[in-house]
């Protein structure tokens, strides 16, 4: 069996956004690797969405809603419109992976974002 010792995409990783500018998220929060495995088996960075648990009455289409227990205990919303490319270096410890369902809520977010 081969072990694979880099991030997946889909999965999960407490990851450091600080320094940021403006409204960009920060802070220590839970982010998806959204980029390639091909791309993060050979890169020193990822592509990751940040993932937070302010649950707003307004909602924009470009998010997705994290029910509790999809990755943690409380329910969240996955930020598609915050897309960043940061050093494998800023992830921490992982959280979990989002299941296929949500992955797929995710793809369809970040091709809304980039108009794909």
């Amino acid at each position: 069996m081969i072990s694979v010792t880099f991030p997946q995409r889909g999965e999960v990783y407490l990851t450091s956004f600080d320094p940021v500018r403006g409204s960009e998220q920060g802070g220590r929060r839970p982010a998806v690797i959204v980029s390639t495995n091909l791309s993060n088996g050979h890169d020193p960075v990822v592509t990751v969405v940040p993932i937070t648990s302010a649950m707003k009455k307004r909602s924009f289409p470009q998010d997705v809603r994290l029910a509790p227990g999809d990755i943690g205990p409380q329910p969240g919303r996955v930020l598609c419109g915050q897309i960043r490319t940061v050093s494998t270096q800023r992830l921490g410890r992982r959280l979990g992976a989002l299941p296929d369902q949500l992955m797929n809520q995710v793809d369809d977010a970040l091709r809304l974002v980039l108009d794909l």
